[in-house]
């Protein structure tokens, strides 16, 4: 719905439903940057750049959860300490990630079961990278960030 709003530019619903988004899953800051994409393309007059705060309202949920975790622990990085000490979960540049699953996927240590779902994952990155590509070259950039992040 926050896609198709953003589409027919109502930029003021589509961010409000993004902002619903990433109330409930950080990955809705993925969407709020592919309708931010969406956005300086396809705003030609000033009338549409007045639209342009809303854009700053998906943001405000993640920000706020950061402040209420600071309040409440002291750190403002408490959610990526706590993905980090309880599910083992860190930021890796993209090669690391792809070396990491590859050697999931086929150093034998892991039972078939796991194994296939990392294979399963090396094809949904190519997958994810072939739409990349195919989206830039038909020029629907905001689609592309979209698939990209």
């Amino acid at each position: 719905p926050a896609w198709l709003a953003a589409q027919r530019r109502h930029w003021a619903l589509a961010c409000t439903l993004t902002a619903l988004a990433t109330t409930v899953r950080v990955s809705g800051l993925f969407l709020a940057a592919a309708i931010a994409v969406l956005f300086a393309l396809s705003a030609r007059s000033q009338q549409a750049w007045r639209s342009v705060g809303w854009l700053a309202l998906p943001a405000l949920p993640p920000a706020v959860y950061s402040w209420y975790l600071h309040n409440r622990t002291g750190d403002w990085m408490a959610w990526k300490h706590a993905q980090e000490r309880g599910w083992y979960r860190e930021f890796h540049a993209p090669w690391e990630a792809w070396a990491n699953t590859w050697n999931a996927a086929f150093d034998g240590v892991h039972t078939t079961g796991y194994a296939v779902m990392f294979q399963a994952e090396l094809a949904a990155m190519l997958v994810g990278v072939a739409l990349v590509a195919v989206l830039v070259r038909r020029r629907r950039r905001p689609e592309a960030v979209y698939v990209a992040l």
